[in-house]
């Protein structure tokens, strides 16, 4: 692990030509493959999973060598561990995927690899965002609606809501984000979903003080 830590390829080609495992793991459960992929050392992945690395072995926060990928905007190593067989589901123990990542960095090519493999996206995190949520909170309005479009080709529901029942209607109501708002009204979703204190998306404009967003929910 201390040569793939330290970018050494020769090394690391060398300890394992000699028989060394791949699959050691430290104390906080970090193997040399995702070592490889957190540093962005592609040429040693390479090595690595050509001696059969473990693809899904996860470290102590629950992460695998795909959720660095997408942490790291690595797309063309996430696509070779897609390929290579890698769990695009995996959740670590916040319940984050490798697509809620690609959202919060906001990297449009990663995320079009994983709706292209059919990564789930009604997967919920453990505050209960799901990749649109996620694409709220961002406010880009390019990803939402590439997460829209798959919610709609998969008749999936863009009302999901999070563990305060809040849709991704009302958060962008909340995040006074008035394209987000047009976008999300003008692709259906429900305007009247009460959250968990029984506030739809015209009460957060109200209590905003946010006119033009009130309008436009008035309109729809």
């Amino acid at each position: 692990m201390e040569a793939t830590w330290g970018g050494y390829k020769e090394l690391v080609w060398l300890l394992l030509d000699y028989g060394a495992s791949t699959d050691v793991q430290d104390d906080r459960g970090r193997s040399a493959l995702r070592f490889a992929m957190q540093k962005g050392y592609d040429s040693i992945a390479w090595l690595l999973l050509e001696k059969s690395a473990a693809l899904n072995m996860a470290d102590t926060k629950g992460r695998t060598a795909l959720h660095w990928t997408a942490q790291n905007s690595n797309t063309s190593m996430a696509w070779l561990l897609l390929e290579k067989g890698a769990e695009i589901d995996a959740q670590d123990i916040e319940g984050h995927t490798a697509l809620h990542f690609a959202v919060q960095r906001g990297n449009t090519e990663m995320i079009k690899l994983l709706l292209g493999k059919h990564a789930n996206v009604t997967l919920k995190d453990a505050q209960g965002y799901a990749a649109l949520h996620h694409a709220v909170e961002r406010k880009d309005a390019s990803i939402m609606n590439l997460i829209v479009d798959t919610l709609e080709r998969s008749r999936l529901d863009v009302n999901a809501k999070d563990n305060e029942g809040k849709t991704a209607l009302v958060r962008a109501v909340q995040g006074q984000w008035m394209l987000g708002v047009y976008i999300l009204t003008d692709r259906k979703a429900a305007i009247d979903l009460p959250d968990c204190n029984g506030q739809t998306a015209a009460s957060h404009a109200k209590l905003n003080g946010d006119t033009q967003i009130l309008q436009l929910l008035e309109q729809r």
